[in-house]
């Protein structure tokens, strides 16, 4: 006991090394922005914009407006409070939610750290072991992704389950109870943890001081009936709305992440945003995963001889990524993904732990020292896409080419960046790869097309769309948006009224009935004044027209026009910048130009991003 408790301080400073080391490789993340589904859950979240708190416990964690993408399958309050309480803290300051991350991150290293050390790890070896873990690239999609919080949440309170369980001590196994709820409430997977305490249980011997102890197990399921009627409450119902593959094409897509998983952890050097399709068999990965399951059926044969800890732990490890195997229709068009490695691949790592322990020779502490040291410098590396969001597409869309996401979603960065054109361009060509992400491309192309001012293009795009997607309100919807934008009241009309017949709580819809009225009224009526035209415009996507009357407004000698800069800010805000640049230099030739200070600096940040966007669609088209 004297020697462990001399260790004690030795075993603090390196676990303060390690937490220094991982926060030093993580920090150019706390400059990164909201990226991909994170302006989802963050951005346009009821629950983030809100001040009750209970709403995140009432509603499921990935839900849409009606007649939008929405899932009923995720229940995620945890996950949902954590991005309510970074709300509140930091406002929409993206470098707030990337620093509560982290955070998050180092306390799941913390915790790992204590659990190898108790598994008989010796203090040089947990610290090479903690930092590996904590810088394996695969994992920077967690903690560098703010979306990606869920699985560390539940990871955090997973390793807080069994740091607190103790055989034979009610208190102790009451914390651990509280802490695998928590795990569930963070994410799905927190019910591995629970399989996790049962199996605890049910190995231990039987302590003569606690007859009772047989009847703990029982007490697991409270937290999971819990947490079954706070779901069903809240409408999360459904178990997966996702691709309907059929029995065979669902084992493939098994058998594919299986493989994949297994190739992850073997290969944790290349980190991908998107891996795999589903629906188009990768019989590589297939059949290395029929491998590793032979291979797996083989090692459980000697269950019996393992400790019940470690046994514990491969359950743990098992369970969490058996959930994404697509045994079920979870709404994913991915076969496997970086992050769900983060809680097995910590099980894992602790259930080698005893084993790593007595073979710790010189060798091996040198292996795994170069090991932290190339994982660290390609973390690095990786964490500088999630810091700059057209690079991280660009990477995405170089690393799957046949992969319909990373053109729509570098469409989306392109087109917020003002470049119509490419963004055109991009989600075309996201569209003639076909698949489930097809209609996506196909509605993101319509809508650029209308805002570009290629109004035909955007109505043939949006009759295929509503062609090929009968009774979608969504589409429908849209048809209706590019109707308006030209002018083309009676098929606005049409498309709107036959969205609402499909959805008729369809918000947006109703709310596009009111803009189609007032576009009516200023169409015909004389006396509409020039503001409440270009308010219009504006929300109707009118960028010709917009331009145009600021064309004339620029003309006029008259004095300071508010409608004039209100419209200038709209320009530079959200069209093109080399117009915006155009009409701009104009209006600062202006005696009254009383904005111009104001309307440069927007200007300016508005080139500076579109310029860093068109470096690297060249860069990109360089490479190809």
């Amino acid at each position: 006991m004297s020697d462990e408790r001399a260790d004690e301080p030795r075993s603090g400073l390196l676990l303060a090394l390690c937490l220094l080391l991982v926060a030093c490789v993580y920090i150019k993340v706390l400059g990164g922005p909201f990226i991909w589904d994170d302006r989802h859950l963050i951005d346009e979240a009821p629950v983030a914009r809100g001040v009750d708190v209970l709403q995140a416990f009432r509603q499921p964690f990935w839900l849409g407006e009606p007649g939008h993408s929405g899932s009923m399958t995720y229940y995620r309050p945890l996950t949902s409070v954590s991005f309510l309480i970074d709300t509140w803290l930091y406002g929409g300051n993206s470098s707030g939610f990337h620093f509560s991350n982290l955070i998050l991150h180092l306390l799941s290293v913390s915790l790992l750290f204590g659990l190898l050390r108790s598994r008989g790890a010796g203090a040089t070896l947990t610290l090479l072991l903690a930092s590996c873990w904590a810088l394996l690239p695969r994992l920077t999609e967690d903690a560098a992704w703010i979306s990606g919080r869920g699985d560390v949440l539940a990871t955090v309170a997973s390793l807080a389950a069994l740091t607190a369980y103790r055989p034979g001590s009610a208190w102790r196994f009451s914390c651990a109870l509280l802490c695998a709820f928590l795990a569930l409430l963070a994410k799905e997977s927190g019910i591995a943890v629970l399989v996790a305490l049962l199996l605890l249980e049910l190995r231990q011997p039987a302590l003569p001081e606690s007859p009772r102890q047989r009847y703990r197990a029982l007490l697991l399921a409270l937290p999971l009936c819990l947490y079954a009627l706070l779901r069903y409450r809240a409408g999360a119902l459904s178990l997966g709305d996702g691709l309907r593959l059929g029995t065979t094409g669902r084992l493939l897509a098994s058998l594919e992440a299986i493989g994949r998983y297994t190739f992850m952890l073997v290969n944790p050097l290349q980190p991908r945003s998107l891996l795999g399709q589903l629906g188009r068999v990768d019989w590589r990965f297939a059949a290395l995963g029929a491998v590793t399951l032979a291979g797996l059926g083989f090692a459980l044969r000697s269950v019996r001889r393992m400790t019940p800890e470690t046994l514990a732990l491969l359950a743990l490890a098992l369970v969490s990524i058996g959930l994404v195997l697509h045994l079920t229709p979870l709404p994913l068009t991915v076969v496997a993904a970086d992050r769900y490695l983060y809680l097995p691949s910590a099980a894992l790592l602790l259930a080698l732990a005893p084993t790593l322990a007595q073979v710790a020779q010189p060798r091996l502490l040198l292996l795994l020292l170069a090991t932290t040291v190339i994982c660290g410098a390609r973390t690095f590396q990786r964490i500088g896409d999630y810091a700059d969001e057209p690079q991280f597409w660009t990477t995405a869309v170089r690393n799957s080419p046949q992969h319909v996401t990373a053109y729509v979603e570098l469409g989306s960065v392109a087109y917020r960046a003002g470049l119509f054109g490419s963004a055109l361009s991009l989600n075309l060509k996201g569209a003639s790869l076909g698949g489930p992400e097809m209609r996506q491309a196909l509605d993101n192309a319509s809508l650029v097309a209308a805002a570009a001012g290629k109004r035909r293009l955007a109505a043939r795009l949006g009759d295929q769309l509503v062609r090929q997607f009968r009774r979608e309100p969504a589409f429908e919807l849209r048809r209706a948006v590019i109707a308006l934008n030209a002018h083309d009241f009676a098929t606005a009309e049409q498309h709107v009224a036959a969205a609402l017949a499909l959805a008729p709580n369809f918000a947006q819809a109703r709310t596009f009935l009111q803009l189609l009225v007032r576009a009516r009224a200023a169409e015909v009526d004389p006396g509409v004044s020039a503001a409440e035209a270009q308010i219009v415009d504006m929300e109707t996507v009118r960028y010709a027209e917009i331009v145009a009357r600021l064309d004339k407004l620029l003309e006029s000698p008259q004095v300071q026009d508010s409608t004039l800069v209100v419209g200038l800010e709209f320009m530079i805000g959200n069209g093109q910048p080399e117009q915006a640049r155009a009409l701009f230099d104009r209006y600062a030739k202006r005696s009254d130009a009383s904005a111009k200070q104001r309307l440069a600096a927007a200007l300016a940040v508005r080139l500076e991003a579109a310029a860093a966007v068109q470096t690297q669609l060249k860069r990109l088209d360089e490479a190809k």
